[in-house]
């Protein structure tokens, strides 16, 4: 159980138990489509050859008319993902960070920003978190290029909690949305924080 106490010599304990963790961030971007999926047949899913790494492959599932696999090819994805927001869906692209950005920033700016589509963007793994893939996949600059898109937002949460609600307000706006995940489990801060604020 995650309290919040001072103790000695610190500000603060978050945590009594460091190892209680939430939902895998991965799991509940996929959670959260499919629940949305139900309600809303625009949403539509967008992969580039990492669905077993992102969990699409769940969607690719349950929800197969609304899964596009477009394969290594990170740009024409954000080619698609402008003309599905042009006919009104609602697209949601995943692929590792710097092709989510570094790779497709000209697509994201002219056919997404300046053409004034929505594109919804998952990268994951940003920084060095995939180290042991190489220096290709590092991404530390993923936030200074989409920074400069106008009007795109940037979101980087800290747990489940932030996640799932990052996904539903994302689906909601118009404009281009990027959301930079790392894999793994993390403690439900947003639990912590209510908490303490209580």
């Amino acid at each position: 159980m995650s309290s919040l106490r001072e103790v000695p010599g610190k500000m603060f304990q978050l945590a009594e138990n460091r190892q209680e963790a939430g939902r895998e961030l991965r799991d509940c971007v996929v959670e959260t489509l499919q629940e949305l999926m139900k309600d809303d047949d625009k949403i539509t899913a967008l992969e580039a050859d990492l669905g077993g790494a992102s969990g699409f492959t769940k969607i690719k599932k349950t929800n197969p008319e609304r899964f596009i696999q477009c394969g290594i090819a990170e740009a024409n994805m954000m080619g698609v993902a402008a003309g599905l927001s042009l006919t009104g869906f609602k697209p949601f692209t995943h692929t590792f960070a710097p092709f989510a950005t570094r790779r497709v920033f000209d697509q994201l700016f002219l056919s997404g920003a300046y053409a004034g589509n929505t594109i919804n963007v998952y990268g994951s793994d940003p920084g060095f978190s995939v180290a042991s893939n190489g220096g290709t996949h590092t991404a530390w600059e993923d936030v200074a290029l989409i920074r400069e898109i106008p009007g795109a937002v940037i979101c980087d949460p800290a747990d489940d909690v932030q996640m799932e609600w990052i996904i539903k307000e994302f689906l909601k706006m118009e404009g281009i949305h990027y959301v930079r995940i790392r894999n793994g489990n993390f403690s439900e801060i947003d639990k912590i924080i209510k908490k303490f604020k209580d």
